[in-house]
């Protein structure tokens, strides 16, 4: 059986939480281009029970988390964070 791998969801923000750059494969997943999401910061894409979490990850820039982003239809779940 083949195992078959996604690729990674890639954003690069600034210390502002301003989006700097996203790969491909974030604009796809989420349908929305790096566009639609400059008019909001990071954090304001993420879903609120995952904010916090995520949030101290971007401060001390340790650890690890599951975010799920906002969408065109609802919530995703992804990686995010470490």
């Amino acid at each position: 059986m083949a195992v078959q791998m996604n690729p990674p969801m890639m954003v690069r923000i600034s210390g502002d939480q301003s989006f700097l750059r996203v790969n491909p494969v974030f604009e796809t997943r989420l349908g929305l281009t790096i566009e639609d999401l400059s008019v909001k910061p990071f954090l304001d894409w993420i879903h609120p029970d995952d904010r916090d979490a995520l949030a101290e990850i971007l401060d001390t820039k340790i650890g690890y988390a599951i975010a799920r982003h906002l969408t065109n239809s609802g919530f995703l779940e992804c990686t995010g964070g470490r």
